[in-house]
């Protein structure tokens, strides 16, 4: 079935038939250039993140707001990606309200479209609530009311709601039908912003879309919306820009390694896909936090590209029957077994032993951080029951070799004998195993959960390979390779498109399954569960789109913005003179963050001023004459000409604070003076500028002194 080309084995000149594929190119090869973010600029961006976090935590906790008011700032703080730093506060909130407000049929007074927005919340953290707050929108038969087809927003909130439904949610079967063929109608004849917003939902549903590039489109959605809240704004911005900045160094220490491995070089033949495995990586696992489990998924997934291929586009039968056996007498005891490999070719022997390598040091090094359950602790050895990682990898090289043997024979397995061994040889199971070992919340019971073959497991396996093969079909077939929806086809006696079809609606069935498995009660950590949905919506995102199956995830990362890309340019550069200090020359703004709010006097009742500088900041870099970059902030500061700030004939005063401390504590993001300078500028109607000046012991006086 697989089609094959002559190569030779370097221990002889005998010709050796083997199912070579054409792989596209590695484009990143010498793309990713060094880089090293620069110190004070990253400890300035976490100084103000701080800042901001503290302010926006305040909003979330604030009195006085309505249910409706806080379910929307919970949903702009999730979809602008910032919602790692206030987990412990979102939980707290959706538990009380979860307590409370059980009983939905109170509150008929709720739109559809807040309805929608608290039902989806509710069932994204997990809480399993009833479908019943959407009777009020039916009619007598159970439909929708057509009266609610002119409202786009509402029918939007409930279309996004329809995808965290469950087996029995029949309503939500409902919803997902009436939603789509409204919003498909309607959508063209929308204004431009709701049009896009509209397309882009019936392409890539929320619950389905990765969240780091869903962050990433939603902050530009949110600033074109007159209403939207500076801080939290500013605060998404930051905390993108931070992370991606994390990204780029993880980057290319990944490149540096793939360029390392022995194998790279010798095994020509197979994929070297670093870049885009870690894109996979930064996919499941994009908090701050688990930057040495990103690191380790990508390295996974790049050995299991190379093993993959050796299998898939290389070996002959022969050979892999080796090649698994070695792999099958691995053992707790940390014995590597190498036996027999000297018979393979040089290019199979050399990715064995990077292999070894590669799980070696994972294993040493957990066994350092006291994790050594998470590696090397066995469990009976049942086919599809992994407990641990090295497991994982017997499991895969075994239906790996067995998928091998039915191309290698020209034999076409039954759908369900397909299915249930590709399961494991998509890697699923391999890939989020990776993530476990260095995830501190995934403790013991997390992986003896994992080896019970749970149903959550099985469901995210069974998606990505169904996923996997539908997207890669057309590529498979011109290779010769067999696929589930060849399988299938075979079995059933249907059409292509029938196999589609009905494809279609067992990706959606494990979708259900996966919704109701992260459904409380469970022992699983909210991570754990997060990092598997990613995993599976990231194959779903590579899976759909129409390019050739090997060019997918290579063009995805190639298009993609999450690296280089920019959110509106996180940081404004701004220059401007105070003529009469002659120390601070140059200044650079670098805050995005508006703050008119405590102004005495509205920002759109005020004259255009005299001169505009564009100083739409509040935190700046003065840069004196030798060279010493000095951070301030400035409360209301916009317009600068000679230490006043000019709207129209007013003139309003430029006050310069000295935060306390005694030169050796505080700082200008110290809570206490920003409320300070806060109250001040607010009732006195003057303009503060906060000096950051250095503190000692590190820069001993008078240093403070030539800052200030």
């Amino acid at each position: 079935m697989a089609s094959t080309q002559a190569s030779f084995h370097s221990n002889s000149l005998q010709e050796t038939v083997r199912p070579l594929a054409a792989f596209p190119e590695n484009i990143w090869s010498d793309r990713i250039a060094p880089f090293t973010p620069d110190k004070e600029e990253h400890e300035m961006y976490e100084r103000e993140i701080e800042m901001l976090k503290a302010e926006v935590n305040s909003m979330l906790l604030a009195t006085g707001k309505t249910m409706m008011e806080r379910f929307d700032f919970i949903d702009k703080i999730e979809r602008l990606g910032v919602s790692h730093h206030f987990d412990i506060e979102i939980e707290n909130q959706l538990q009380e309200f979860f307590n409370v407000y059980t009983n939905f049929g109170e509150y008929s007074a709720y739109d559809l479209s807040s309805a929608a927005l608290q039902f989806r919340l509710f069932r994204q953290h997990g809480f399993n609530v009833s479908c019943g707050i959407f009777d009020q929108f039916t009619d007598a038969e159970g439909k929708f009311k057509e009266s609610l087809c002119y409202d786009t927003r509402g029918l939007l909130s409930l279309y996004e709601a329809s995808h965290v439904r469950t087996h029995g949610d029949e309503i939500l079967e409902e919803a997902l039908a009436f939603t789509t063929t409204h919003l498909t109608s309607g959508g063209p004849h929308l204004d431009s912003t709701p049009a896009k917003q509209v397309k882009y939902a019936l392409e890539q549903p929320l619950h389905k879309g990765i969240p780091r590039y869903e962050a990433w489109r939603y902050i530009s959605i949110y600033e074109e919306d007159e209403s939207h809240n500076k801080v939290l704004l500013r605060l998404a911005k930051l905390d993108y820009h931070l992370l991606q900045m994390s990204y780029k160094e993880d980057l290319c220490e990944i490149t540096r390694w793939g360029k390392e491995l022995e194998s790279v070089s010798k095994f020509p033949y197979a994929r070297s896909r670093f870049v885009e495995c870690y894109f996979w990586a930064v996919g499941a696992l994009y908090e701050p936090q688990y930057s040495l489990a990103r690191m380790t998924t990508a390295k996974a997934g790049a050995v299991l590209t190379m093993i993959d291929d050796i299998y898939d586009a290389y070996g002959t039968l022969d050979e892999l029957q080796i090649l698994t056996s070695s792999v099958e007498r691995w053992n707790s005891s940390g014995i590597w077994d190498s036996s027999g490999v000297d018979q393979l070719s040089d290019y199979i022997r050399t990715s064995y032993t990077t292999l070894l390598k590669f799980n070696k040091k994972l294993g040493e090094d957990l066994a350092k951080r006291q994790r050594t359950y998470a590696f090397d602790k066995y469990i009976d050895d049942v086919r599809y029951h992994v407990a641990n990682f090295k497991d994982c990898w017997k499991n895969y090289m075994r239906t790996s070799f067995t998928q091998s043997r039915w191309f290698f024979t020209n034999k076409l397995p039954s759908f369900a004998d397909y299915l249930s061994n590709g399961a494991i040889t998509i890697g699923a199971i391999l890939v989020s195993s990776a993530a476990l070992l260095y995830m501190d919340c995934a403790l013991e019971d997390v992986i003896n959960w994992l080896s019970t073959n749970p149903k959550l497991m099985a469901a995210y396996s069974t998606h990505m390979r169904l996923m996997n093969d539908f997207g890669g079909h057309k590529f498979d077939k011109e290779r010769g390779s067999g696929t589930a929806l060849e399988c299938y086809m075979k079995d059933y006696n249907v059409s292509e498109e029938e196999a589609a079809r009905k494809f279609r609606e067992m990706w959606e069935d494990t979708w259900k399954v996966m919704n109701e498995e992260c459904l409380r009660p469970t022992p699983i950590p909210r991570d754990v569960l997060k990092m598997l949905l990613n995993i599976t919506r990231w194959c779903m995102l590579m899976s759909s789109r129409d390019w050739p199956y090997e060019c997918r995830q290579y063009q995805l990362v190639k298009n993609d913005e999450m690296f280089n890309g920019k959110v509106r340019e996180p940081l404004t550069i701004v220059s401007f003179a105070l003529q009469h200090q002659a120390a601070f020359k140059e200044a650079n703004a670098c805050s995005l963050l508006a703050l008119s709010q405590s102004s005495s006097l509205p920002w759109s009742m005020r004259p255009a001023p005299h001169y505009k500088v564009n100083f739409d900041t509040s935190i700046s870099t003065i840069k004196q004459g030798f060279g010493i970059g000095v951070v301030i902030r400035s409360y209301d500061g916009q317009f600068i000409v000679e230490e006043q700030i000019v709207f129209g004939d007013t003139k309003l005063t430029l006050l310069i604070y000295l935060h306390g401390g005694g030169f050796l504590i505080k700082s200008v993001f110290s809570p206490t003076y920003h409320a300070h300078l806060n109250a001040i500028v607010a009732e006195a109607g003057v303009v503060a500028v906060s000096i950051n000046y250095r503190l000692i012991p590190k820069h001993p006086l008078p240093i403070a002194y030539e800052d200030s």
